[in-house]
């Protein structure tokens, strides 16, 4: 691994301007994407099937395309995505349904009437205590201080990922302008972590905040970004190559 490298040349742990000529945070960005990839396989129909008995889940996914291409993942009664066979039964009885049907109810009755509640605050907890249980050195992440700028990308990671973070002695500054969700996504026209536009607006709010790691999750949060400071007042996206070999 890079940690292990005591030599003094141009690796970037060596580096001594460089983000990794610090073991601790060496292993605290490692921490940081374990955790919130995790965020992720815990939110939506996935996790919550099985704890609801649920027979499906459905997400309404911005993902991490183009406005226009937002939709839809299903799950099944297992809490897995649906595979091609049961999604094209489930599209099949789709297409067998008018594109407009008027409302008998508003959604306010159908809350009344119990046939809509919304996700209780013990499935959170429940899901929270298993992401933070999948934390690698917790308490060294507690006592780094670390300063985090984070973006969701006006998307689903905002309160989840922050509130993870949050309960793991994280201090966090939030791109404001990509803060709520937004399906139009109006500051980044093509939110996609693998792409380093994706991160501009976090870039300037680096420069007037403290920062010793940006983090970005795409629309659906199950992909994450990770810059850090390059050493020139300035900072460099990590490859997806680079944060795997972190994840191993």
């Amino acid at each position: 691994m890079y940690a292990n490298c005591n030599n003094n040349c141009n690796c970037m742990p060596c580096n001594r301007g460089g983000f990794f000529a610090n073991y601790q945070a060496f292993w605290i960005i490692v921490v940081i994407a374990i955790v919130v990839i995790w965020v992720h396989y815990g939110t939506g129909g996935n996790n919550c099937c099985g704890q609801l008995n649920c027979g499906c889940g459905i997400v309404i996914s911005a993902s991490h395309n183009a406005g226009e291409y937002n939709g839809v993942k299903c799950y099944g009664p297992d809490g897995c995505q649906m595979t091609d066979e049961p999604a094209a039964i489930v599209t099949a009885k789709i297409a067998e349904i008018p594109y407009f049907i008027p409302e008998t109810k508003s959604f306010d009755e159908y809350l009344q009437e119990g046939k809509i509640s919304y996700i209780g605050q013990d499935i959170w907890e429940k899901y929270y205590d298993t992401v933070l249980a999948e934390a690698v050195e917790p308490d060294m992440l507690r006592s780094a201080g670390l300063n985090i700028v984070y973006t969701p990308l006006c998307g689903t990671g905002n309160e989840p990922v922050r509130e993870i973070l949050g309960r793991l002695g994280v201090n966090i500054t939030v791109v404001e302008c990509q803060e709520k969700p937004d399906g139009d996504f109006k500051t980044c026209e093509y939110p996609n972590p693998e792409t380093d536009a994706a991160l501009n607006e976090s870039y300037k709010v680096a420069q007037n905040a403290p920062c010793d790691v940006i983090l970005g999750t795409d629309p659906d949060a199950d992909r994450v970004a990770i810059a850090v400071p390059d050493g020139n007042g300035g900072f460099r996206k990590l490859s997806g190559n680079e944060l795997g070999c972190m994840l191993m």
